[in-house]
């Protein structure tokens, strides 16, 4: 299947960060156990930006909310680091670099599938 996310096998500080609050949370903080690895990402980052973006604007009203999310600078969340999540022609912050294949494992688990080499 593809995906865009796993927690399996970061160590990066925000996934870090991440897990411990759903091991708080939901007394699970395995990165094989997170049942929606995809949906937890995504939520954390547009939650994230969403926040940057009103603050930014200095209001919830949609227009400058809008503008400000086409105006964020860097962000550096779940998926990866963003030079600039969003832009007045670009409103997706992910590209086809974003996605991976997976599979699911004997134990549930949603595990990404080794990168095979680019053919020449």
């Amino acid at each position: 299947m593809v995906q865009t996310y796993s927690f399996i096998g970061k160590t990066d500080p925000v996934a870090q960060r991440v897990l411990a609050g759903l091991q708080k949370l939901t007394g699970n903080g395995d990165p094989r156990k997170v049942v929606a690895p995809v949906g937890v990402a995504h939520a954390y980052d547009l939650v994230h930006l969403l926040a940057q973006a009103i603050e930014r604007a200095k209001s919830t009203d949609r227009a400058a909310v809008r503008n400000a999310l086409e105006n964020l600078g860097p962000y550096q969340g779940l998926l990866g680091r963003f030079k600039q999540p969003f832009t007045r022609q670009r409103h997706d912050a992910l590209s086809p670099d974003s996605v991976f294949m997976a599979r699911y494992a004997a134990d549930g688990a949603i595990e990404p599938l080794p990168k095979k080499p680019a053919a020449h």
